[in-house]
């Protein structure tokens, strides 16, 4: 008569997600390679448009008048 073998249960592990990377700035560079990519760029086009070169910040309070 044969005898049946169970498998040894294995010990759970908890499996932890890697980290994701919520920048704005890095996933919008992720966005432009997906794009330069498949547009074709030159590969020096393509380094010249995806470094930020300024950042420019407004802020415009607007003057309410009574109508008086």
């Amino acid at each position: 008569m044969a005898t049946v073998v169970k498998p040894a249960m294995q010990p759970m592990v908890p499996r932890i997600a890697p980290r994701e990377d919520l920048n704005p700035f890095r996933i919008a560079q992720i966005q432009f390679d997906m794009a330069a990519e498949f547009l074709k760029l030159d590969p020096g086009l393509r380094q010249v448009l995806r470094t930020r070169k300024e950042f420019w910040k407004f802020r415009c309070r607007p003057r309410w008048t009574t109508g008086s």
